[in-house]
């Protein structure tokens, strides 16, 4: 994909309050460690357990793998005091909410 379509890709997600500022490199740290946590801590260990005959099993573990994550497991994220992802998103809902419309109105300019 050229580099201009990316950008616009992003910029509209973006809008829609879907994506992530490029060159967030916070932002970016988090996506990269969530995937290294999913690969270590699920993908490996599922993969050696089981063979997958289609994506449907696949899916129903991962499923159940990520609500154990969101709302059992320990965040440990610097500021997170030990909460489950779930008790953070809430404890911060109203903040991130603020942020979303700041995003906006810096995009609108």
């Amino acid at each position: 994909m050229a580099p201009y379509k990316r950008n616009f890709l992003g910029v509209r997600l973006l809008e829609l309050g879907l994506g992530m500022r490029q060159a967030d490199p916070q932002t970016n740290g988090i996506c990269e460690r969530f995937h290294k946590t999913i690969l270590e801590e699920f993908y490996i260990i599922a993969f050696r357990k089981k063979i997958y005959l289609n994506i449907d099993e696949l899916q129903k573990d991962l499923d159940i793998w990520l609500e154990r994550y969101n709302t059992s497991r320990p965040h440990q994220g610097k500021h997170c005091q030990g909460w489950t992802p779930m008790e953070t998103f809430i404890e911060n809902l109203s903040w991130a909410k603020d942020k979303l419309l700041d995003m906006k109105f810096d995009l609108a300019a």
